[in-house]
This record gives C-alpha cells, sequence and structure tokens, in this order.
C-alpha cells in the first residue's frame, strides 16, 4: 500500500478516510449533530479532518483547512455530521424536503414480514429467447419503468395469443427513480394476473427488481407487496411466473412496455400518482443544501485565496476534483 517515500498514496487515505474515519465521527450523530453549531465542536471535527485533508491533496501543511478539504475533495466534517444526522431522520420518516402530507419510503419492519422459515420460494427465469413465451399458451404481462427529462412513467402490457389486450400507464411523480417505476410496474402486473385468474407470464427487464423479489431479503413496500400476492395466488392454485428479458432486441410485448412508459413519463395531462419519496432523492437534497453552506463558508472566508483564483465555486470544483483526481495521485 505504501511506497518507499511518500507514503500511502492521496487515493488511498481518501478510502481510510472515508471507510474509516468518517463512519466513527458520525456515529449516533442524531444525537450530537445539534453541537456542532458551537464553534468549540467545530474546531475540533476541524484538527481530525485537517491531516487527512492535507494527506489526501498532499498540500503543505501550512495550506488552510478550507483549501485543503476543498481540493481533496471531502466535505467539513460538521457539515457531513448534519447530513448523517439529516439522513437518520428520513429514514424514520421526516424530512424538510417533503410536500406536507406526503411520505418517505421506508423499508418494511422486521416484524411486518413473514417469518424467516415460512418465507415461500421466489424465483425467476432468465429468457433469452422471447420466442419461448410467445408459444407458450400461457398470457403475458410484459412491464417497464422509464424516466425522462419529461417525467417518470410506468407501464404494463397484456398480450394473449399474440395481441395485445389490455395494457395501462402510471404517470409518476418527477421525484421517483427508475428502480420505483419498474417495481410499480410489476406490481400492476401481478394485481392484473390475480384479477385474470389463470396462470400467466410476467416479463421484465429490470434484473434488479426480479433479483429484489427473489432473494428474499428486501424490505422495500413494493416488493413486499409482490411477494405476498405471488404467496396468494399459488396457495389459489395459479401459477404465476416472472421472467427476465433482454431490453430493446425486438420482442414486441417489451417494447410496446417501453413505448408506453415512455409516454406516460412525457405526459403532464395526467394527475401523477401518489408514490413515496425515495431516500435517493432526500439524500441528493440534503448533499445539494450541504454543498451551498460550504460554498457560502469558503466564499465568506478570508484564507484560502490562491485556491479562489482558480477554483471560484464550490459546486462545480467539487464534481471537478472528484471525477479528475486531479491531486491525489
Amino acid at each position: 500500500m505504501a511506497k518507499l517515500e511518500w507514503g500511502m498514496t492521496g487515493d488511498m487515505v481518501h478510502q481510510v478516510y472515508q471507510a474509516v474515519i468518517e463512519p466513527i465521527v458520525t456515529y449516533a450523530s442524531a444525537a450530537w449533530a445539534p453541537t456542532v453549531k458551537k464553534l468549540c465542536t467545530r474546531k475540533k471535527l476541524e484538527t481530525v479532518q485537517r491531516a487527512f485533508a492535507q494527506k489526501i491533496a498532499k498540500t503543505y501543511r501550512t495550506a488552510s483547512l478550507n483549501s485543503a478539504t476543498l481540493l481533496a475533495g471531502i466535505l467539513p466534517l460538521d457539515l457531513r455530521v448534519e447530513e448523517a444526522a439529516a439522513m437518520f431522520e428520513a429514514r424514520r420518516g421526516s424530512s424538510p424536503f417533503i410536500r406536507e402530507g406526503d411520505r418517505i419510503e421506508r423499508a418494511v419492519p422486521a416484524l411486518e414480514q413473514p417469518h424467516p422459515a415460512e418465507k415461500p420460494d421466489i424465483s425467476f427465469a432468465i429468457t433469452n429467447d422471447p420466442g419461448l413465451i410467445q408459444n407458450d399458451n400461457k398470457t403475458a404481462i410484459y412491464t417497464d419503468g422509464s424516466k425522462t427529462e419529461g417525467g417518470v412513467g410506468a407501464a404494463w402490457s397484456k398480450w394473449e395469443n399474440g395481441r395485445e389486450k389490455k395494457w395501462k400507464k402510471i404517470k409518476m411523480a418527477p421525484y421517483c427513480t427508475v428502480y420505483q417505476a419498474e417495481l410499480a410496474a410489476l406490481v400492476g402486473a401481478v394485481r392484473e394476473a390475480m384479477i385474470a385468474g389463470t396462470d400467466v407470464n410476467i416479463c421484465s427487464d429490470s434484473r434488479s427488481s426480479l433479483e429484489a423479489i427473489a432473494g428474499g431479503r428486501s424490505r422495500n413496500p413494493r416488493v413486499i407487496e409482490i411477494r405476498r400476492h405471488l404467496v396468494e395466488s399459488l396457495k389459489k392454485g395459479q401459477n404465476i411466473k416472472l421472467h427476465w428479458v433482454k431490453a430493446h432486441v425486438g420482442t414486441e410485448g417489451n417494447e410496446r412496455a417501453d413505448e408506453l412508459a415512455r409516454a406516460a413519463a412525457e405526459t403532464s395531462k395526467v394527475k401523477a400518482a401518489h408514490v413515496e419519496y425515495p431516500l435517493s432523492y432526500i439524500r441528493k437534497e440534503i448533499r445539494r443544501k450541504t454543498i451551498e453552506e460550504w460554498d457560502r463558508r469558503f466564499k465568506e472566508g478570508t484564507i484560502g485565496g490562491t485556491t479562489k483564483l482558480f477554483l471560484t465555486d464550490v459546486t462545480a470544483a467539487h464534481k471537478l476534483v472528484r471525477k479528475k483526481d486531479l491531486v491525489r495521485k
């Protein structure tokens, strides 16, 4: 790991800092995060961070902490503590970044899930030949989710004997993720399959969604709902099979579902379905607020003048340093 003269590289120090130092410092941050507003607490955190920032950026010991953290691509430690505390509250369902009356997507508590010994064996087939599904006498439902500049949408398309019999588009809120859209489409498809009451093949090109459903460890509420529906269908003697199919290879049903999902994402005439905020959205907003506060400190600070000549904006500089690894090698 270490070189003969210079010790560990900046990248290695950066990895140690993120994997060891930050988790230790931010441990139980929700309990003590308000104290970082005090100058004495911030000074102690800055003392911890200074040496690591200078080693990562390979600056002189006289370099200011403002410059060193920016060049190292690491956030001020007191702001990271506030971030960790904000994410803890978000996981509990509270955040200033959601509208009043809306909710954050939370993991289903373990006590509300089936006992591990009673969890059903759910799997999915990897189907490289779409013809196998098309030649099957069973009904096939293709699902897809889409996120474009116009918005987020999901859709499913039901096929029988090579012809589309029914379809549905689902307009989703702009803050939703593609993963949420894929799962929303699968939920709709499973519900439709249960209404039909016959054996059905459900096809999706989202392998991550299918693996979450089959894995049995995901606590995502939509994954839990899909698994519950599949168990209910098995008890009734109905066989609903899950298939993974390749995207954009000319499979008629899959291409149709993709078309419907994109149309749902682009439309502005339909009210978006109420979907809970994903934690990824909350995390992004928390980071945006952190960068804004860091930028304010950097610009109002009286030190780091040389760095400011080259990097005038924290938002752009942080992205540049993290992307290019300008000084860590």
